[in-house]
């Protein structure tokens, strides 16, 4: 495979900060490898912790006038007395965190190759993420015997598919698990799978009390037929291979229960078709949208760099006064395998500050998987329509008429204004109000800014109906 369409490592990957990323723009896997261990950092866009905001609540007093609350505090300011104009805005203008909430890791899918330590006997240990394909995979000799493992996040399907093919005459020799993030976690194991609730619940964000549902189904099977549950765990004995499958579905925006079901009808189909069937149906969907497009920069001086792996190509990189163009080339396809991976047309939310992946480290900080939309949210999208993918601008779409209706609340319960606003940042609870710091959180162009992708898009698509049957240009 061309290197401007991978990346390659030939040493194990034990953390999340050097894992490879799988997505299909609603549920994520962040693929860590080593020999004797395939783990997988389990994300679903709409797993959030919070709930619902009432326009205004959060503010720390209700002013009996937004209106003439506001000229006042404009006043202050303007005639340069900033110390009163800044504790009028803290009064009346400075939201209390209270629920906003953040997007939460739902868990981690553990598969274990018993019999295989991460030194002994391994030999030519290599792992890549295949941008052209969206395809995991990882190879190595154990003993003499070759080993392959291959992983893909499938959107025709909504299942992460994991495959273990070996020579070994022994056979595979797995043990499969899923661990939670929090104690909102139960797992249970039967008739050769694990089903798992969670809850996205955290006290940084949130009062640990409300958050999103889901229900999850980890299915196997192999050509032996040898599978075994029990203490949450699957026991899978292989002749040549064995496939894992996941599934995850949560209650947002959801009525009743059927929603529960759903990840059990998607291993049952998932299940009736071959890895081969199930890989064809995934490239047939991921790669017209990949190659859509094709970019050449020229050619490396030298052969060397482009072959080397990609951790030892970027320590060259900067080094060799960049002579390496084609890092450059693999660097925007990268972005581009991101973008897809992360979102699509039908994706119930937009991306996130940190896309579809994350390890959950930010979330327990001061910081928050959100949307940023002083400048993180608009990021995530600059390349979408250069790289030819403005059917992947629908979530954001969506999203923003939303926001919105939760905008036009905003404005009257802060300002007393028609119209709508957001400000710096907002949640999928449909938060407009200001931020909890007056010093960026009365930035009131958040919205606006938002609203300026549509006219961007309009100018790449000349599609009048962006926003739905009314012409964007009424």
């Amino acid at each position: 495979m061309s290197t401007e369409h991978r990346l390659y490592y030939t040493t194990p990957c034990t953390t999340f900060s050097g894992s490879l990323p799988l997505g299909n723009g609603r549920l994520g896997a962040s693929v860590i490898s080593s020999p004797s261990r395939e783990a997988f950092v389990l994300n679903e866009v709409t797993f959030w912790s919070g709930g619902p905001h009432t326009a205004g609540s959060g503010l720390a007093s209700r002013a009996a006038d937004p209106m003439a609350e506001l000229r006042q505090t404009q006043r202050c300011l303007l005639a340069g007395d900033y110390e009163e104009g800044k504790r009028r805005s803290e009064k009346y203008l400075q939201s209390m965190e209270n629920n906003f909430g953040t997007n939460l890791v739902v868990g981690r899918l553990d598969i274990t190759v018993n019999g295989t330590m991460d030194s002994e006997g391994v030999r030519g240990f290599e792992r890549e993420l295949r941008l052209d394909s969206a395809l995991a995979e990882v190879r190595y000799d154990s003993d003499g015997h070759r080993v392959r493992r291959r992983s893909f996040m499938s959107y025709p399907h909504q299942v992460l598919i994991v495959s273990f093919e070996s020579d070994d005459p022994e056979g595979l020799n797995l043990e499969v698990s899923i661990q939670g993030q929090n104690e909102a976690f139960a797992a249970r194991s039967r008739d050769g799978r694990i089903e798992f609730d969670a809850q996205a619940l955290e006290t940084v964000h949130s009062d640990g009390n409300c958050g999103v549902t889901g229900h999850g189904v980890v299915g196997v099977y192999s050509d032996s037929q040898e599978v075994e549950s029990k203490e949450c765990k699957i026991f899978v004995r292989g002749k040549k291979s064995a496939t894992i499958l996941l599934a995850f579905t949560t209650n947002y925006q959801q009525t009743g229960d059927g929603w529960r079901e759903q990840a059990s009808r998607q291993i049952e189909e998932a299940t009736k078709l071959s890895v081969a069937d199930l890989l064809a149906a995934h490239l047939a969907d991921y790669q017209p949208l990949y190659r859509r497009m094709s970019i050449t920069l020229g050619p490396s001086s030298g052969s060397e760099p482009a072959s080397l792996p990609t951790d030892q190509r970027r320590q060259k990189f900067e080094p060799s006064n960049y002579a390496d163009p084609g890092m450059f080339t693999l660097y925007f396809h990268y972005a581009r395998y991101l973008t897809i991976a992360g979102t699509r047309a039908t994706s119930p939310l937009p991306l996130n500050l940190q896309g579809l992946w994350n390890d959950g480290e930010a979330c327990r900080m001061g910081w928050s998987c959100d949307y940023h939309i002083d400048m993180n949210t608009q990021m995530n999208y600059f390349p979408m329509l250069p790289s030819a993918l403005p059917d992947l601008m629908q979530p954001l779409i969506s999203y923003l008429k939303r926001l919105v209706t939760a905008g036009k609340d905003a404005a009257q319960a802060c300002y007393g204004c028609d119209g709508w606003v957001a400000h710096v940042f907002s949640n999928v609870w449909g938060f407009a109000d200001p931020g909890w710091e007056t010093s960026y959180g009365l930035n009131v162009t958040g919205g606006l800014w938002m609203a300026s992708h549509l006219i961007e898009m309009y100018e790449y698509t000349l599609d009048e109906t962006l926003w739905g049957k009314q012409p964007i240009r009424s």
